[in-house]
């Protein structure tokens, strides 16, 4: 069930509807051939529609959490791998991303980022940019001089 997740919610929402849709078939014709009237198959028509929306709910509120996660990882990677950054710092480096919420589509989203390492330590605005559905970093700046 996990690996549903896992898919793109563009993918995801038009399989769980085809599920919703396959279960409420055979529910259907289950109902038919017994003999229930129309009004019941029906009844449960409308609650294969409730809880197909609430599907559709759900995966939209893991793809936000996805996105900001995915976000945090780009942006950790891009720091550790800052070669300038790590000589100020020191090497290994420990990086904490502020969680903020992402901006409007289409806008740069500005992360504020602890760095720290043996030498000191530094606060960072790494400004990520989505290309083509994924986060990138567009380039980064220190907030405040290395401690």
């Amino acid at each position: 069930m996990s690996r549903w997740w896992a898919l793109p919610t563009a993918r995801l929402v038009p399989l769980g509807g085809a599920v919703v849709f396959g279960v409420f078939f055979i529910v259907a014709a289950v109902l038919r051939f017994s003999g229930v009237g129309d009004d019941v198959t029906v009844r449960v028509a409308g609650g294969m529609a409730y809880a197909f929306l609430a599907f559709v709910a759900v995966a939209l509120v893991m793809w936000r959490s996805r996105s900001r996660l995915r976000a945090r990882h780009v942006a950790t990677d891009a720091l550790t791998a800052e070669q300038s950054l790590v000589a100020q710092v020191g090497s290994p480096v420990a990086v904490r991303v502020a969680d903020a919420p992402p901006p409007p589509r289409g806008e740069p989203w500005p992360v504020a980022a602890h760095v720290a390492g043996p030498s000191g330590a530094a606060d960072v605005i790494v400004t990520l940019q989505r290309e083509r559905g994924d986060w990138v970093v567009a380039g980064w700046r220190q907030a405040s001089p290395p401690s």
